[in-house]
């Protein structure tokens, strides 16, 4: 079902998702920044878990496998899963 929407009083109804419509909205500066800003978020969200994921990695193979564990690993993993909230979230 086709919503309807009103722009004024006396023009006529147009559906909402009429093909110039999203045309319309999407040359707006303001959506395509938001846009970018949303791109670039969910960027450095990934790229702070892969650090995280890799970080934790090689905590795992330097305390099992060579016997010598890193100390700022887990303080950096920490920081990275904080951080990746935020901008997920």
């Amino acid at each position: 079902m086709t919503r309807l929407r009103e722009s004024a009083a006396d023009s006529p109804r147009r559906p909402i998702d009429a093909p110039g419509a999203r045309a319309a909205r999407a040359s707006d500066p303001g959506d395509r920044l938001a846009a970018i800003a949303a791109r670039v978020t969910d960027a450095l969200a990934i790229a702070f878990f892969v650090a995280m994921f890799a970080c934790v990695l090689a905590q795992v193979v330097f305390r099992y496998f060579l016997g010598s564990p890193l100390t700022w690993s887990d303080e950096l993993a920490r920081y990275l899963f904080v951080w990746c909230a935020f901008l997920a979230g």
